[in-house]
Order: C-alpha cells, then sequence, then structure tokens
C-alpha cells in the first residue's frame, strides 16, 4: 500500500533531520556505547516512549573493549 511506505519514509526523513545524519533505509544503526549502555537505552525507549529500538549485542557485532 503506497501510504505505508511514505508514511514510513515520511518517519525515515524526520529521524535523519533529527540526528544530522542522512539516512538511507529505515533501518538506522546507531551506536551509543557498550552492551550496558545499549540495553539501558533500549529498555528506556520502551518504556518511556513506545519505541521498540533493540539493542543489538555480541556475538552479532563485535565486543568493545
Amino acid at each position: 500500500e503506497h501510504w505505508r511506505r511514505h508514511a514510513v519514509w515520511s518517519l525515515v526523513e524526520r529521524l535523519s533531520a533529527g540526528l544530522g545524519v542522512p539516512a538511507l533505509s529505515p533501518i538506522v544503526p546507531l551506536v551509543v556505547g557498550g552492551e550496558a549502555e545499549a540495553v539501558g537505552l533500549a529498555s528506556r525507549l520502551l518504556k518511556e516512549h513506545g519505541m521498540h529500538v533493540p539493542a543489538i549485542r555480541p556475538p552479532t557485532v563485535p565486543k568493545t573493549p
């Protein structure tokens, strides 16, 4: 459905403007620190804003030193 694609890309453009970086896809990687910081941010975004933003952790990505 055309309206759904339009809605998603409108959100992508809004996120891109807010972050100040180009977003070329609805999947936007954002590095926020180590595993604990990523999990904490993901939890806060879900609880406070209802946003499902999963933290990608090892072994999917390399462990940070």
